[in-house]
C-alpha cells in the first residue's frame, strides 16, 4: 500500500517565509511519522521540490531529478519513439 503525492511544490524553501517553511516541515514530518508507523507496507512517493536540511529528511530521500537527471530518462523515450 502507498500513496503518491505531487504538486506545484514548495521549491524554492530559501525564497519563502519562515511560516511557510514550517509548514512544509510540518507537511513533511506528518508524512514521515505516518510511514514509520505503517512501514514496512506502506510508503509514500512525493515529488516536490522541496529539500529540508534536516538529517531524517535526507535519509528518506532516494533520487534527486535534478541537474540533468529525469524520472524518466531520455533514452527511455528515444527508444520508445523509435519503435
Amino acid at each position: 500500500m502507498g500513496v503518491a503525492l505531487g504538486g506545484p511544490g514548495h521549491g524554492a524553501l530559501r525564497r519563502r517565509r519562515p511560516d511557510d517553511r514550517a509548514a512544509v516541515r510540518r507537511m513533511y514530518e506528518l508524512m514521515r511519522d505516518v510511514a514509520e508507523e505503517l512501514a514496512p507496507e506502506f510508503q509514500i512517493i512525493v515529488c516536490d521540490y522541496a529539500n529540508l536540511p534536516e538529517d531524517w529528511f535526507q535519509a528518506a530521500v532516494q533520487h534527486n531529478w535534478r541537474e540533468g537527471r529525469k524520472l524518466i530518462p531520455q533514452e527511455w523515450i528515444d527508444e520508445a519513439t523509435e519503435g
